[in-house]
């Protein structure tokens, strides 16, 4: 059975909306780079790590 890849990324305040764009973009880079072509990317946005 073939794997799914999950990857995550997350910023703690909207204004931090450009920084999220940049890590989404770095993601599917790797993914490119390391041949990975069954992925989602899971996305969160005005969430604080400690909830």
């Amino acid at each position: 059975m073939e794997k799914k890849t999950a990857l995550y990324c997350r910023v703690s305040t909207g204004n931090q909306s450009t920084g999220l764009e940049a890590q989404v973009r770095a993601l599917r880079e790797y993914c490119v780079r390391n041949n990975v072509s069954d992925y989602v990317i899971y996305e969160d946005e005005n969430q604080s790590g400690v909830k």
